[in-house]
C-alpha cells in the first residue's frame, strides 16, 4: 500500500533494494517498539502526554503555561489525543496504548525515509553508493530513536525531508513548481515546530543567489520568487495569530522557538565560554559511549562532542540519565564513534579537493550543514542548556553527511587512492552493521 500510494503521488519509484532497506528499517523500529517502553525511548514524553491528556479532558486548547509542552502548536497533539482517546475507549492497556502511538510515529517516519531515499538517488546513480548512503541514514541509532518517539519532532523531520527533496529537485532542474512545492512543505514544517525555520533560510538564500546569478533577468526572477516571501511571512505569522484567537491566556504572545526555556532546570545548564565551543577530546569522544543531559563527565558541556554524539544517538539514554546502559551497547558504541570520525574526515577532505562544478552540484548539502550548524550554535549560545544543543537541527543535517560520505570514499577510489577508499568502505560498513546490532539490542 505504501509503495503504491507514494509512487503515484510523486510519479517516481524507488528500486527494489531501496524498498527492501525501508522494509528492514521499519522492522527494526517495530522491534524497538515491541521490546521497550515509550517512557524510555521518547524525549520529554511525560510533558507531551500531559498536553494530550489536557486536550482529551478539556476538549480545548490549554493555556501555554498550563503544562511544560503546552506552548507547542496543537496539530500533532490534537491528532494523537484523538488516537489516544479512541484506544482508551477500545479498552487497550496503557503499555500497548503507548506502543500504538509509537507505531504511529514509525509510520510517519516511513515517509521521511522514502523522501530521504529519493533525495539520495538524485545525487548519484550507482547502486553500490546508494546502498551505503541509504544504509547509513536508515540504521543510524539517532534515526531509530527519533522514529519511535511520541512527540511532534517526527512530523517536523518528515515535512523537512519532503521539503528538502523538492528543494533539491528545484536546484537541479530550476523548475519553479518544485521550489513552491518545497516551500509549501517547509511552511507546514514551521507550523508544526518553529525549528523548521532553517528550511526557510535555505530556500531564501538559494532563491536570492539564483536571482543574482541571472542578473540580466533579475526583475523576472524577482517576479517569479516574490510570492515566496509572502508565503514565508504568512507561515511565520500563522501560529501566533491562531494562538491569539483560539488559545486562552495567549496575551503573553508567541513562545518562540523554545517557548518553555524559562522552565528548564538548573541541572541542564552548561558552560558558555570559548572553551565549551573549541575543546574536543578525540579519545574521550571515542571511549565515552554516550552523552548524558546532566553529567559533565560525559562531555555534554563541549559543543562538538555533544553535537556528534547527538547525531549518532539522538537524546539517547538507557532507562534514566545515570544508567550507562547495557554492556553490549557500551562495547560497540566506540566503534560507531570511530567510524563517524573517519567518515567526517573523508567528507572534509572531499570538500577541499572537490572540483568547482561538483561544488555547485552538491552545494545544497553543504548549505544544509552550514545553516543547521549556525542555528544550533546560536541556540546553544543564547540558551546554554544541554537540550538546546539542539538535536532537532542536528538530525535535520544528517541526510547531507549520509550522501557525502559515500561520495567522498568513492572519490578516493577515482583518484587512485585504493587504501584510503578501503578504509572508507570499511568505516561505512562498520557503521551500518554496528548501528543495526545497537538497535536490535534495545530491550
Amino acid at each position: 500500500m505504501f509503495y503504491g500510494v507514494f509512487t503515484r503521488i510523486i510519479r517516481s519509484s524507488l528500486p527494489v533494494y531501496a524498498l527492501a532497506i525501508i522494509l528492514l528499517a521499519l522492522l527494526v523500529r517495530i522491534h524497538v517498539v515491541s521490546n521497550t517502553s515509550a517512557l524510555e525511548r521518547s524525549h520529554d514524553v511525560y510533558g507531551h502526554i500531559e498536553y494530550m491528556d489536557i486536550l482529551i479532558k478539556n476538549k480545548s486548547l490549554p493555556d501555554k503555561k498550563q503544562c511544560w509542552s503546552c506552548y507547542h502548536p496543537p496539530y500533532y497533539f490534537g491528532t494523537m489525543a484523538t488516537v489516544k482517546a479512541l484506544l482508551i475507549k477500545a479498552g487497550v492497556s496503557e503499555f500497548n496504548l503507548y506502543q500504538f502511538m509509537m507505531l504511529f510515529s514509525v509510520a510517519t517516519h516511513s515517509i521521511c525515509l522514502y523522501f530521504a531515499f529519493l533525495t539520495i538517488r538524485r545525487f548519484f546513480n550507482r547502486p553500490s553508493l546508494q546502498l551505503f548512503s541509504m544504509g547509513l541514514f536508515a540504521f543510524l541509532p539517532a534515526s531509530v530513536m527519533h522514529s519511535v518517539a511520541i512527540n511532534n519532532d517526527q512530523w517536523m523531520f518528515t515535512l523537512f525531508s519532503v521539503a528538502f527533496y523538492y528543494f533539491t529537485v528545484w536546484w537541479q532542474t530550476k523548475a519553479t513548481r518544485a521550489y513552491y512545492i518545497s516551500l509549501g512543505f517547509a511552511s507546514l514544517c514551521i507550523m508544526v515546530k518553529t525549528s523548521g525555520i532553517v528550511m526557510f533560510a535555505l530556500l531564501g538564500f538559494f532563491a536570492l543567489g539564483h536571482a543574482i546569478s541571472r542578473h540580466r533577468e533579475f526583475l523576472l526572477m524577482v517576479k517569479r520568487f516574490s510570492p515566496a516571501a509572502a508565503i514565508m511571512f504568512a507561515a511565520l505569522l500563522f501560529n501566533p495569530i491562531t494562538d491569539k484567537i483560539t488559545r486562552p491566556g495567549s496575551s503573553d504572545g508567541f513562545g518562540g522557538i523554545i517557548g518553555n526555556a524559562s522552565g528548564l532546570g538548573s541541572g541542564l545548564n552548561i558552560g558558555n565560554e570559548a572553551r565549551n565551543y573549541l575543546h574536543f577530546d578525540l579519545l574521550d569522544f571515542v571511549n565515552q559511549p554516550f552523552v548524558h543531559p546532566i553529567d559533565d563527565g560525559s562531555g555534554r558541556q563541549y559543543y562538538w562532542t555533544a553535537l556528534m554524539k547527538t547525531a549518532l544517538y539522538g537524546e539517547f539514554r538507557d532507562f534514566h540519565a545515570h544508567n550507562e546502559g547495557s554492556k553490549l551497547r557500551n562495547a560497540i558504541a566506540p566503534i560507531s564513534s570511530l567510524a563517524f570520525l573517519l567518515l567526517l574526515a573523508f567528507i572534509i577532505l572531499h570538500a577541499f579537493l572537490m572540483r568547482r562544478e561538483n561544488m555547485a552540484r552538491y552545494s545544497p548539502l553543504y548549505a544544509l550543514i552550514a545553516i543547521c550548524l549556525t542555528a544550533s550554535i546560536l541556540m546553544r549560545a543564547l540558551l546554554p542548556s544541554f537540550p538546546i544543543n539542539d538535536f532537532r537541527y542536528i538530525w535535520s543535517i544528517m541526510i547531507a553527511p549520509c550522501v557525502l560520505a559515500p561520495l567522498a570514499v568513492d572519490a578516493c577510489a577515482q583518484r587512485n587512492l585504493p587504501m584510503l577508499s578501503y578504509i572508507g568502505y570499511a568505516a561505512m560498513s562498520a557503521s551500518i552493521v554496528v548501528s543495526f546490532i545497537f538497535c536490535l539490542s534495545m530491550q
